[in-house]
């Protein structure tokens, strides 16, 4: 690549770099809020889009939009606001919009948004990260009915990857985001189910306050992670298993929101894990990289069992052979 192209590619993204940190700073986030991140191999692009009752199709300041510079030297990526009412040639980095018209909460619905990029070499696939909440699908379309790119649907975690026979041609695609009754202020329970003694337990929810005693305040004993060896914790984290003891069966009822995600990282060697707020079916789960699981999981009831689901609110152990993370949201079921 020439030097003097080099540099005004460099320039183009270390500015909106320095828009975006001052923009995050600065203005506030989307009440829905759906971190992307996109590449070519060469540079990496944070985008989003979500919902907000302050959002409109065209550049929304209060939540961190702003225009790009169109178009750049060598590879980026952005949402074109154009073909949604917006000014030609506008163009950010996030794209949110409201919840319907009147824009209200809870929303079920489809918005399109509209991808655009320069590929640094004709031909180069683009590799799409997201993060996308519970209530919400990804679909990435053409504009011709999916004649030439139609993939999803998308979520929890993971990459998409528009080919590089698609960019060779096109530099648009539709990013599809498919809402059902998503509520962002709303909260949601789930029952745990305690035994008399010792149990192995997990937090479902993502609560208010995440210390063990507000979570589970009939406990009696401290509660037990274990890394390499047991250690004592106040505050615990979804996705993980700890033990703690009882002096009576008992229901406790967590109070909080869903967990963003289905994946759940983990080390060489013996993990305690806990699902979230759904019952996972261990036939479907997945690893990254595949197949590190190196034994069954384990629940504890008393005495060890070997489940065929995993329940919200219960821990389980698990042994990996390296390093890598668990997925759940194959088979996932309510």
């Amino acid at each position: 690549m020439p030097m003097v192209e080099k540099m005004n590619t460099q320039k183009f993204y270390l500015m909106n770099c320095i828009i975006l940190i001052l923009s995050a700073n600065i203005f506030g986030q989307a009440a829905v809020n759906i971190p992307l991140s996109a590449t070519d191999g060469t540079t990496t692009y944070e985008l989003a889009v979500g919902l907000d009752l302050t959002a409109t199709n065209c550049i929304d300041t209060q939540l961190g939009e702003y225009n790009i510079n169109w178009p750049p030297v060598y590879f980026a990526i952005t949402f074109d606001l154009t073909p949604f009412g917006c000014p030609s040639g506008t163009n950010s980095f996030k794209d949110y919009r409201g919840p319907g018209n009147p824009p209200a909460f809870p929303f079920t619905g489809t918005i399109v948004h509209m991808l655009w990029w320069n590929v640094s070499l004709p031909g180069t696939p683009i590799d799409i990260t997201y993060n996308i909440p519970n209530g919400a699908v990804m679909y990435l379309t053409d504009n011709i009915n999916g004649s030439f790119l139609n993939i999803g649907p998308f979520t929890g975690q993971g990459m998409a990857t528009i080919p590089g026979s698609y960019t060779n041609i096109f530099t648009k695609a539709y990013l599809k985001m498919e809402y059902s009754n998503i509520n962002p202020g709303a909260t949601t329970q789930s029952s745990v189910s305690i035994n008399n003694g010792w149990n192995l337990l997990s937090v479902p929810l993502a609560a208010s306050d995440m210390t063990g005693t507000f979570l589970f305040p009939t406990a009696i004993s401290p509660f037990y992670y274990y890394n390499a060896g047991y250690n004592q914790v106040t505050t615990l984290e979804n996705g993980k298993g700890y033990w703690a003891k009882f002096d009576s069966s008992q229901n406790v009822t967590i109070t909080g929101n869903h967990v963003t995600g289905d994946e759940i990282s983990i080390v060489q060697g013996w993990n305690l894990i806990g699902p979230f707020a759904y019952n996972v079916v261990v036939s479907g789960i997945t690893t990254v990289p595949p197949n590190i699981l190196s034994s069954p999981f384990y629940g504890y009831e008393g005495g060890y069992i070997i489940p065929t689901t995993l329940l919200p609110g219960k821990g389980y152990w698990i042994k990996a052979n390296q390093n890598g993370v668990i997925q759940l949201n194959a088979d996932r079921v309510r």
